[in-house]
């Protein structure tokens, strides 16, 4: 699949030095995308299409972080206006961690 996002660019490089010294590990980007619509600040990682489950863990006039889960694994989450939050879920959905609350 193809991602144009510079984050991409340089996980593939960090990716790149122990591959040609012999690491086996596959490339597993995790997606993600930002937009800034107006005074919104919106980021996504992972990816929502396959989700059968959807988590509202934060949602207010000005604040969302969703959830998307395939049988129970983290698969990504959208963060609108909440950028301490991503890190976090990046890093869940890189490992797939295992979504505590039901939807």
């Amino acid at each position: 699949m193809r991602v144009e996002q510079r984050t991409n660019v340089a996980e593939r490089g960090r990716h790149a030095a122990p591959t040609l010294l012999g690491a086996e590990d596959a490339y597993a980007p995790v997606l993600y995308f930002c937009s800034d619509q107006f005074d919104a600040k919106m980021r996504f990682v992972g990816r929502a299409t396959a989700a059968d489950e959807i988590d509202i863990q934060t949602g207010t006039d000005r604040r969302l972080v969703a959830i998307f889960a395939r049988r129970g694994h983290q698969i990504g989450a959208l963060c609108v206006n909440a950028p301490a939050e991503l890190p976090r879920h990046r890093a869940a959905t890189a490992a797939r961690s295992n979504v505590s609350s039901p939807v």
